[in-house]
């Protein structure tokens, strides 16, 4: 059976985020399968390094779209789009843990700082450790790092 894991991580990546996203990828082994949730930042880093990588990788698209990378599509080799939902962002965590062997983390901020209650990375944590998956937590950038969105406006429009 092949070992599948999901990533979950912050939408802004100090250049020192990419490269630890980037090396966690390169550490994954060969043969498993990589969900991710086709959003802009850490997801889209993800889907593509694994994707270049000859890993399979699949996406799952929340109903909404405000956030999710233009170029998703390019980077897996299957996807699944979530019906409309009172919370489309919970129901696409959802199905990534439910999905998934294990989750890996790339949260922007602490467990503890305040800010975390409403990301969607911890989210997806939270869920993670309620169904019991292992959880990999690599927590990004310092307060005050300089941060990237990897999708800028115009991106956004050529849509």
């Amino acid at each position: 059976m092949t070992d599948t894991i999901a990533f979950t991580g912050a939408r802004r990546l100090a250049p020192a985020d990419i490269d630890l996203v980037l090396a966690v990828v390169a550490a994954l082994p060969d043969g498993i399968r990589v969900l991710h949730g086709a959003c802009v930042g850490a997801d889209a880093l993800v889907g593509r390094a694994a994707y270049e990588r000859g890993l399979g990788v699949h996406a799952i698209l929340p109903a909404l779209d405000e956030y999710t990378h233009v170029q998703w599509a390019r980077y897996c080799h299957s996807h699944e789009q979530l019906p409309p939902s009172p919370e489309p962002y919970r129901a696409r965590n959802q199905r990534l843990v439910a999905l998934c062997d294990r989750l890996i983390a790339f949260p922007a901020w602490p467990e503890a700082d305040s800010r975390s209650r409403r990301s969607g990375t911890w989210m997806t944590i939270r869920l993670a450790r309620a169904a019991g998956r292992p959880v990999a937590i690599h927590l990004l950038h310092a307060e005050g790092s300089p941060s990237l969105m990897l999708e800028n406006d115009a991106q956004r429009g050529a849509r």
